[in-house]
């Protein structure tokens, strides 16, 4: 009878217990060596534990289930998306592929340039793309992709551009502090 009711649980438990989404991000804050308080924001996917700054201004909220935080400077004006995704593990796509990426979501988007993105110890690459709202309006985005083992973390920064300059300058000090280290799954040896 015993037998019977454990192996009944162990068919029930996947419904009774809904696997948990394997991307977790929390805030964090770390103390300066210069002096003052910094804050960042730590991201747990996978096998990798992912560490970027927040900009000072700046609130968070975070999407588990689209892998994604978005984060609003106080006035609402630019915004700063990060998402995690599977995409080319490894490696980035190829230039074209990445402009076609930024161009595909964001409607009327122009294509403005491509670059190299300061991400340290990692392959980056930016592009650039704009949309002119109206006479009096253009919105501007840049789109960085990191390169990671298990795939490629998508940043989008956007901004009237009014205010895209300043807000580049913010967005260049995130990604400048992009880490990514290797989590060891439980149960496996750890590196000495």
């Amino acid at each position: 009878m015993l037998k019977f009711a454990l192996i009944a649980i162990l068919c029930f438990l996947p419904w009774l217990c809904p696997a948990q989404s394997n991307f977790r991000a929390y805030s964090n804050s770390v103390e300066m060596v210069e002096g003052g308080i910094v804050a960042t924001l730590e991201i747990f996917t996978g096998n990798e534990h992912i560490t970027v700054r927040v900009p000072r201004g700046y609130t968070s909220s975070v999407d588990d289930e689209k892998h994604r935080v978005s984060f609003s400077d106080k006035a609402g004006a630019m915004n700063i998306t990060l998402q995690v995704t599977t995409d080319s593990p490894g490696s980035l796509p190829p230039d074209d592929i990445l402009r076609s990426r930024a161009l595909a979501s964001y409607d009327g988007a122009k294509f403005l340039q491509v670059g190299v993105a300061g991400v340290p110890g990692r392959a980056a690459k930016f592009v650039d793309t704009y949309r002119a709202v109206d006479d009096q309006l253009t919105l501007k985005r840049r789109h960085a992709f990191v390169s990671c083992p298990e795939g490629v973390v998508e940043f989008t920064f956007s901004a009237n551009s009014r205010d895209f300059e300043q807000g580049r300058l913010a967005f260049g000090l995130m990604l400048s502090s992009f880490q990514l280290r290797a989590v060891t799954p439980p149960g496996a040896p750890s590196a000495p």
